[in-house]
């Protein structure tokens, strides 16, 4: 008779970065285990892993100590089985962050033995902790999010932001609500009423978050940390160099420079992303002849690097990284293609310290890792290339699996240690 697998999980609903503990047990000696796992997201988009086992003398694999013989990685982790997990269909239309709930991620597991056994468990990732509450904003022109954990207000709160996408993803924002900060997921574009693309969006309606956050008590003046990948990484050093009401900024794969818009389909002239009193932002532009239009996957890098060839745009687009009233955090990889995150990062660091900032700052990059290793880890982490919701080509990102798996869980940790820092040890 065949012996009875079973998969055993500490932490079978749990939030979205916290580790939970895998074993497979139930299996002979020596048995050679698969491990199958499959993740459907919105839309039809479809990931799966397959891994292969030996279980250990008692008929075990435990996942954060067992080493896969088969598989995308051959080291032990204990949730290797989500971040390795490949796009096995990709999404009927091209994902955007919508302006709903973030949803939990639920993980169906199979553990298949060599006598034709198995196994079945499902387990649930969930953004939003207990207790958290969730709250849409449509009030003074803004179209946000608010995540607050449980007890009184006021709590330090970090505004988080889109890159280039739009729309508002409140994921990060409800992990962040997690560890006990107030969380404002803060659209600027890509839905009613606001613009299309990010083009010429007003400086002023960030300020008008900041000030709502401080006027309903949400947080007191001086707690509000800015926090946003790509072109919000872009946006985020902005912010803090143009408003004194942002304390903290995360930068993650940013740019130290403005640069021209992002335009939905339709919009043609090229104009800034951002305005400031009516007047459009200096910026640099993207050189379009740089970038091989025919490749399957188009690396847009070095359209992006060129423009450090015309020194004058440079200078006058940079933004102002000094003055900013805190501490600055910034995350950039060495294989971006989507744009130079690192020289881009290493602009405002020559900056800051041409300057002597006179706030703590660290420019950390990743190597061998691509455009979205930084974000939450956990999940899966690498995809060569992606439909651009607003452009509608497909780009690449970058970066190896490996790489890309090892930054995610730094760079997660190195923003909680400092928003940690600033607003409860600082």
């Amino acid at each position: 008779m065949a012996n009875q697998l079973r998969i055993e999980i500490d932490l079978e609903d749990a939030l979205a970065d916290e580790p939970a503990y895998v074993t497979i047990a139930g299996a002979k000696p020596a048995e050679r285990i698969m491990l199958h796992s499959r993740l459907v997201m919105s839309q039809g988009d479809i990931w799966e892993s397959e891994l292969r086992f030996v279980a250990d003398e008692d008929g075990r694999v435990e996942l954060a100590t067992s080493s896969p013989i088969e598989g995308p990685y051959s080291e032990p982790h204990p949730m290797g089985f989500v971040w390795a997990m490949s796009q096995t269909k990709a999404a009927e239309l091209a994902p955007k962050p919508a302006l709903r709930s973030a949803p939990p991620l639920k993980i169906e597991m199979e553990a298949l033995g060599e006598e034709g056994q198995r196994a079945a468990r499902t387990l649930s990732r969930r953004y939003i902790a207990d207790g958290v509450s969730r709250r849409e904003i449509r009030e003074e022109g803004l179209i946000a999010t608010l995540f607050e954990p449980e007890g009184s207000r006021p709590n330090p709160v970090v505004v988080c932001l889109s890159g280039s996408e739009g729309g508002l993803n409140e994921n990060r924002a409800a992990l962040f609500a997690a560890h006990g900060y107030s969380a404002l997921a803060l659209a600027y574009f890509g839905v009613d009423p606001l613009p299309a693309g990010a083009r010429e969006v007003p400086l002023e309606y960030f300020k008008t978050a900041f000030d709502y956050l401080v006027d309903q008590g949400i947080c007191l003046p001086g707690s509000i940390a800015v926090d946003g990948a790509s072109y919000g990484g872009q946006l985020s050093l902005l912010l803090g160099a143009t408003f004194p009401e942002v304390s903290c900024v995360i930068a993650q794969v940013p740019s130290g420079l403005v640069h021209s818009s992002v335009n939905a389909v339709g919009d043609s002239t090229v104009t800034s992303s951002w305005t400031r009193g009516g007047e459009p932002l200096p910026y640099v532009l993207f050189r379009p002849e740089r970038v091989d239009w025919t490749a399957d996957e188009i690396a847009l890098t070095p359209g992006y690097l060129a423009c450090f060839e015309f020194e004058e745009e440079v200078k006058a687009a940079t933004i102002s990284v000094e003055n900013t009233c805190g501490p600055i955090l910034m995350l950039s990889v060495e294989d971006d293609q989507m744009w130079p995150s690192k020289e881009f990062a290493e602009v405002s660091e020559a900056r800051l310290r041409e300057h002597d900032f006179p706030h703590e700052f660290e420019h950390v990059c990743y190597k061998d890792a691509g455009h979205i290793a930084v974000l939450t880890p956990f999940v899966p982490i690498y995809l060569p290339a992606q439909v651009h919701p607003v452009i509608g080509r497909m780009f690449a990102f970058g970066g190896n699996l490996l790489a890309n798996q090892e930054a995610s869980e730094d760079a997660w940790r190195r923003t909680l240690e400092r928003l940690n820092t600033t607003f409860r040890t600082g």
